[in-house]
């Protein structure tokens, strides 16, 4: 699912020492997240913020809309959850 150099960056020691020490508080940019195939394909599943079956609220400063993962998302938006975890061992 993540592109081969991506998966070889988050696993190393250089993604924890470039999330640490970026300022002003630490972030990773991954260039090529996905392997283009999948990114097209969750892209193509990913719902319209005006889905019927998305929670949200509205106020003065801002609109927000979720939904509880798993629940009226496609195949490959539910695989995102094991991605997350890799992504959570940088810190």
């Amino acid at each position: 699912m993540l592109s081969p150099g991506c998966l070889e960056y988050l696993t190393s020691k250089v993604a924890h020492k470039d999330y640490i020490e970026a300022s002003p508080y630490p972030f990773l940019v991954i260039d090529e997240f996905f392997q283009p195939d999948i990114a097209s394909a969750i892209a193509a599943e990913f719902p319209s913020y005006e889905a019927a079956f998305l929670d949200g609220y509205s106020n003065a400063i801002e609109e927000k809309s979720w939904s509880i993962i798993g629940i009226n998302l496609g195949r490959k938006l539910m695989l995102l959850s094991p991605t997350c975890a890799v992504i959570s061992s940088c810190n």
